[in-house]
């Protein structure tokens, strides 16, 4: 059954990954599904339990202390009985990490044995993917440009490219639906897969698909070397909105609002 809500957590420490959500879910409004900004109190206290045909959105953020903090083990295991009632989830970078049963951060190590969703240890960032020469990566040191293999729900390959700020490398478990993998890492690892959980389904992403470079470009008002070298990442960024936005819209309505989602995986 497609789901009739898009439950999107906006704690404090997401507060920049809401906000580019709002903007690239607000063409599912118009079609009559319901977006609501919930918060980690909502998911620990047991009410997400009661939206089983919703979709879950755990933005990305650079404060990984903050979902620990806030979802403190409570959260993550309701996540699972949700989407093992039927719901769907989307995780992006920092809770891209907590999905696997431990996952690993520059050097230090975390276990997450008691509230993961799915075996494995993901780890990051991942260094070959940044590009020293390009002209903000002095000022903006997390942030790149993803080149991505689009695995798309017809069966066909193109090229896609994402925004990418320090997610973890997905272990390709068993069950794994490749939906992306990054062109530039060492063993092309996954960027964006989904996997089924009991009757639910969540979808995994080491970038960040909902930004929109153009958007961003244009929002912006660049008053020091901070804003203006975000400025021309995302111009670049915006090059690709084509592929960024295709990917996008696969992974929505393939996956996330499909009434029967498609599960496959890449060769």
């Amino acid at each position: 059954m497609k789901p009739d809500k898009i439950l999107v957590l906006s704690d404090p420490f997401v507060e920049v990954g809401c906000l580019h959500f709002s903007l690239a879910l607000s063409p599912f409004a118009k079609e009559g599904i319901e977006i609501r900004r919930i918060t980690s109190g909502f998911i620990t206290s047991g009410e997400l339990l009661e939206h089983p045909n919703s979709v879950l959105v755990l933005p990305g953020s650079g404060d990984g202390d903050g979902y620990r903090q806030s979802m403190n083990g409570t959260g993550f295991q309701n996540e699972r009985l949700f989407l093992e009632a039927g719901g769907r989830s989307l995780r992006i970078c920092a809770a891209a990490y907590m999905a696997y049963e431990s996952y690993g951060f520059h050097d230090k190590r975390y276990d997450n044995s008691l509230s993961f969703l799915f075996r494995g240890h993901a780890h990051g960032p991942i260094s070959e993917l940044y590009h020293p020469e390009r002209p903000w990566r002095t000022l903006l040191d997390t942030h790149d440009i993803a080149m991505l293999d689009h695995y798309r729900a017809d069966g066909s390959v193109v090229m896609a490219a994402s925004a990418y700020s320090a997610g973890p490398r997905l272990p390709e478990t068993e069950n794994a639906h490749i939906i992306a993998r990054f062109r530039d890492a060492r063993d092309t690892t996954p960027a964006v897969l989904a996997s089924q959980v009991g009757e639910g389904l969540s979808v995994v992403s080491s970038v960040a698909l909902e930004i929109n470079g153009a958007f961003v470009a244009k929002n912006l008002r660049p008053q020091t070397p901070h804003h203006i070298a975000m400025q021309g990442y995302a111009e670049s960024l915006a090059e690709y909105e084509p592929e960024r936005s295709g990917l996008w819209h696969d992974v929505w309505e393939n996956y996330l609002l499909a009434d029967t989602p498609v599960l496959q995986t890449a060769s």
